[in-house]
């Protein structure tokens, strides 16, 4: 019985720590919590969105009403740099419209940079980010750029490449726009 309240004693311990580093951790814009909050809002109103995407130069468009906002904004949640452990990685500019973090070191971090421009209004209007992976299975390159008015997605454009080390490299370049 002992051992047993211990063990339970100990797990809510972990999580009650786990739940605070979370909430504590505020080094950085958390583009996770940003682009949830985001999928929130779109996936309420849902807009249509006419989309343009180019793989290896072979083009698609279409008008679509039921995007999958997780999907669409997973790539900004990837950037997210709001972590402790990373807190020595990232060297910050700041003004009062423009915040900008670039990568102080050959780190091997997904986020080599990132700005996110605010309005008069003290509201976010865009986030560029350039993300880039290279390890001995994969290599890719991501340049993405969000906009948004009133904290709702106006268009996004993401390109790159990835590459298998068994194959040849992807381009893809991916532009959406929503319609009002």
């Amino acid at each position: 019985m002992k051992t047993l309240f211990a063990a339970l004693f100990g797990s809510i311990i972990l999580l009650s720590c786990s739940q605070q580093n979370k909430a504590d951790v505020n080094i950085f814009f958390d583009s996770e919590d940003f682009a949830n909050e985001i999928i929130e809002k779109m996936e309420m109103v849902k807009p249509v969105v006419y989309k343009k995407n180019t793989i290896n130069q072979e083009e698609s468009e279409a008008e679509l009403s039921d995007i999958d906002w997780s999907k669409e904004l997973e790539l900004l949640k990837q950037a997210n740099i709001n972590k402790v452990a990373f807190q020595l990685s990232y060297e910050t500019e700041e003004s009062a419209l423009q915040t900008h973090y670039s990568l102080v070191s050959d780190d091997p971090l997904l986020v080599k940079k990132m700005t996110i421009l605010k309005d008069s209004t003290g509201q976010i209007s865009q986030i560029k980010a350039h993300l880039s992976t290279d390890n001995y299975l994969y290599a890719s390159e991501k340049n993405l750029v969000f906009n948004f008015d009133q904290n709702m997605v106006t268009d996004y454009h993401v390109n790159g490449w990835q590459e298998l080390f068994i194959g040849d490299r992807k381009t893809f370049e991916i532009n959406g726009e929503v319609k009002k």
